[in-house]
């Protein structure tokens, strides 16, 4: 019920319909980056859906560097634990390297 709303802001209820009413997820999985002994990070790309989500499960006091980077933004945005991050999966991005501790998130496909 919250987070509806926010999309229909974000992307535009002709997009997502009223208060995000259209928004049905197709996908979704959960993501380990483990600086040392595992995944780092994620290579650039583009995600095959009309939006993504990101949902950090831990706060970025339990890792070094990570987050979502944004080729158009030249950076990486990280998000603090519960919070969303919601893009266009047509937007080319990756998972930015951890440099230490362990970053867990969910990932979500529409």
């Amino acid at each position: 019920s919250r987070l509806g709303p926010l999309l229909a802001a974000q992307f535009g209820e002709e997009e997502v319909g009223i208060a995000g009413c259209r928004v049905r997820i197709f996908d979704a999985f959960f993501v380990k980056y483990c600086a040392f002994g595992g995944q780092r990070y994620l290579p650039v790309h583009t995600d095959q859906s009309t939006h993504s989500f990101t949902i950090a499960l831990n706060g970025t006091e339990d890792y070094g560097g990570g987050g979502t980077y944004f080729c158009d933004l030249g950076a990486a945005i990280r998000p603090e634990r519960g919070h969303v991050l919601s893009f266009d999966g047509d937007l080319l991005h990756g998972g930015d390297p951890i440099t230490w501790g362990t970053r867990y998130i969910v990932v979500a496909f529409t």
